[in-house]
């Protein structure tokens, strides 16, 4: 028993140690970040030309805001290397495998997502909504800290949405979701989708439809990549 506590106890003080450099990770990029974050916001706001700022600590928190979100994306690398150095000696040598071939497509997803939202959404969206706002009857003044929350809100929540197929994959792989069950509860999938893309974006029409009919079309994806990882894992079982 006590040798069953020790090994506890340093495996607990491996995540621990882990943590640790995960934090200073992301400490010292969220500060190096911070002096290229007035770039990012440049950038940010190409697609609207000029924004506002209402408030005489706004700069600051945008500033911040941006730090950390590039300091998070800079220090993913050390996030998944020492996730995967604590989880992989717990894994078989076939678990070890499909974890280092799923992870690099799981960043891709993750990147596709975010250049799919940003150059193609995006833009379409701030176009539809400026056509409405430049009528000629008001004034159009843009916050900046309401302007950076609504394209962060609108962008970064395409990276996860694009991880669908692969997450169908593998529990189809692991065979806790069969391609039948998938395509028999598609309805209920439909709305769940609506209900997802209603939380995370914006709350406009636009935004959610944006979200939503890609999210549709992934979830189609993900049954047929669904199809494949069954068939293989009944092809393993059965030999």
């Amino acid at each position: 028993m006590k040798d069953k506590r020790m090994t506890l106890v340093q495996h607990l003080e491996e995540l621990r140690r882990r943590l640790i450099w995960v934090a200073l990770a992301l400490g010292m990029a969220t500060v190096a970040a911070w002096f290229y974050a007035p770039l990012f916001f440049e950038y940010l706001i190409r697609p609207v030309g000029r924004v506002v700022y209402l408030d005489v600590s706004e700069g600051f928190f945008i500033q911040l805001r941006l730090a950390a979100y590039m300091g998070a994306m800079l220090s993913l690398p050390v996030l998944l290397y020492h996730g995967l150095a604590f989880a992989l000696p717990a894994l078989g040598r076939g678990e070890r495998r499909s974890v280092l071939i799923l992870l690099p497509v799981c960043v891709a997803l993750f990147l596709v997502g975010l250049g799919f939202a940003w150059f193609i959404f995006f833009p379409f969206a701030v176009r539809f909504f400026l056509g409405f706002a430049r009528n000629g009857t008001a004034e159009l003044i843009l916050s900046a800290d309401r302007y950076v929350s609504f394209a962060l809100g609108f962008v970064v929540p395409f990276g996860f949405v694009f991880e669908l197929p692969l997450i169908t994959a593998v529990l189809s792989g692991l065979g806790l979701v069969s391609p039948r069950f998938l395509v028999r509860h598609r309805k209920y999938a439909i709305l769940i989708i609506a209900i997802i893309a209603m939380v995370l974006t914006p709350p406009d029409i636009v935004s959610m439809t944006a979200m939503g009919l890609p999210m549709v079309v992934l979830y189609e994806l993900g049954i047929l990549l669904a199809k494949v990882a069954w068939r293989r894992r009944r092809r393993i079982v059965q030999s």
